[in-house]
This record gives structure tokens, C-alpha cells and sequence, in this order.
């Protein structure tokens, strides 16, 4: 699920982001900023992995030692 996530979504962000770089009027340009932008989506599949661990990962754990 994480690598069908990241290689659709990866590639769809940034083109997603290269094109609303020149869209917003002055200063909100950053607001499409490629580094802030793919820093948050990298938090969001890091955090999503994470719970999925959590939910699924651990217990199984547990119940195996």
C-alpha cells in the first residue's frame, strides 16, 4: 500500500506542485514551495506507516514473542 501510495502520489504532488508555483499572486508563491510542500507529504507517509505499524506491526509482534 505505501509503494502503490508513494509512486502514484509521488510523481502526481509534483507535478502538482511545479504547476501552482507561478499561480499565486507575490509573496503567496512560497505557499506552493517545493521543499515545504514535499517535506509535508514525506510527514504524512511517514506518519501513515507509522500508525500502520502500530495497528498491524506491533500486536503481531507481541502475539509471536
Amino acid at each position: 500500500m505505501a509503494t502503490a501510495t508513494a509512486t502514484v502520489g509521488g510523481p502526481a504532488f509534483g507535478v502538482l506542485t511545479n504547476l501552482t508555483q507561478g499561480w499565486p499572486p507575490g509573496a503567496r508563491n512560497q505557499l506552493a514551495d517545493p521543499g515545504a510542500a514535499w517535506s509535508t507529504a514525506a510527514f504524512a507517509a511517514g506518519a501513515q506507516i507509522a500508525v500502520a505499524y502500530a495497528v498491524i506491526g506491533l500486536p503481531l509482534r507481541l502475539i509471536q514473542s
